[in-house]
């Protein structure tokens, strides 16, 4: 049997998350960002982390939720709860492309940024109601660590 290219339908965020699956004989070989994701954001993964973990403690503890915002070479991080007040950080990142904000789980942006061991990260995602997908920004076509996180909806 040969491989077939099919895109996913995750149906959590959307019927179509933007990914294309390379399927063969049933089995899921390859997972890699549709064409139709055409943004991505390359960040510091030190500073981004670090930017996330401070804000973070500002989130609501059950839903763990952070706003981060797109514009032309910065990336601003907020949360608030109204117990704890609210937080607001920027980094510097090579974005280009329309503002935008998206919402986040920080536990599961924390969890990928803790575990790969590259310098840069690159998020790639087509708008802030799509799957994304974060890896190491060099190299990352041979890279084993890529993540699919979906967005929230704050």
């Amino acid at each position: 049997m040969t491989a077939e290219h099919k895109t996913t339908f995750c149906r959590i965020c959307e019927p179509l998350c933007g990914m294309i699956a390379t399927v063969d004989d049933g089995r899921l070989v390859s997972l890699r960002p549709d064409k139709d994701h055409p943004l991505s954001a390359k960040l510091q993964k030190d500073e981004i982390r670090s930017a996330i973990e401070r804000v973070a403690q500002f989130a609501d503890e059950r839903s763990r939720a952070i706003r981060v915002q797109f514009t032309n070479g910065e990336v601003r991080i907020f949360s608030s709860s109204v117990e704890m007040g609210e937080s607001e950080e920027s980094v510097p990142s090579e974005y280009q492309g329309p503002d935008l904000e998206i919402g986040f789980n920080a536990q599961y942006l924390l969890d990928f940024l803790r575990a790969v061991p590259e310098d840069q990260v690159a998020l790639h995602f087509r708008d802030p109601n799509s799957a994304g997908e974060l890896r190491p920004a060099n190299g990352a076509e041979g890279s084993k660590y890529r993540y699919v996180i979906m967005p929230m909806r704050i």
